[in-house]
């Protein structure tokens, strides 16, 4: 999985996708907290760079999809109030 997602960040990069790399970081995000053994550092690290990358793009609907799954993540760890 890490491959994948590294690979197509690169691309990303090279052909100028910028808009995407939010979005792989949510999946990539998403991806990571449906495993059982998921870490939840990583996840959150993830949900956070894709919030970064959508506000410094002013991509609103991407950071409100990166902070959705952020506020699952907290959810899911009994964090509602930090979710909310």
């Amino acid at each position: 999985m890490q491959t994948h997602f590294t690979d197509a960040s690169r691309v990303c990069e090279k052909r100028e996708y910028l808009l995407l790399q939010a979005e792989m970081y949510r999946l990539k995000g998403d991806f990571l907290l449906r495993r059982s053994d998921f870490n939840s550092a990583e996840v959150h690290a993830c949900f956070d760079r894709g919030i970064e990358i959508a506000q410094s793009q002013g991509a609103k609907s991407l950071e409100l999809s990166s902070t959705t799954s952020l506020a699952q993540l907290l959810a899911k760890q009994g964090r509602r109030q930090e979710a909310a």
